[in-house]
């Protein structure tokens, strides 16, 4: 199964932090509930990462066929796997003031904070 390019960067956020924690060059991610984002597969069992990227998704079967030699294969468990979700807007923090009683705002007859 291939997908493309955009569609894998999206499932390689949820997969970066199982990346760093290993030594090993490739970790496979078996048995699981994954994501694709692509609509003509949207689901997969199984997902291997070589060298922080995606290298293979598909069925178990086939994932490892294709890295029998690897040392790192995590069991999902039927777990599902999703995209990360990155957001770097600091809405929350200001919402969380703003509930707490801190006002950045302006007053009318004032030209400062």
């Amino acid at each position: 199964m291939r997908l493309r390019h955009t569609t894998l960067g999206f499932i390689l956020a949820a997969m970066l932090p199982i990346a760093a924690a290993t030594a090993a060059d490739e970790v496979l991610l078996l048995h699981g509930h994954i994501y694709t984002g692509n609509p003509q597969a949207p689901w997969a069992e199984a997902l291997a990462v070589r060298d922080s990227r995606i290298a293979a998704i598909g069925t178990d079967r086939v994932v490892t066929a294709q890295f029998r030699d690897t040392r790192k294969a995590i069991d999902l468990h039927g777990r599902t796997v999703i995209p990360g979700i990155v957001d770097s807007h600091v809405h929350v923090l200001y919402g969380a003031y703003a509930l707490h009683g801190l006002s950045l705002t302006t007053p009318e007859a004032s030209i400062t904070v």
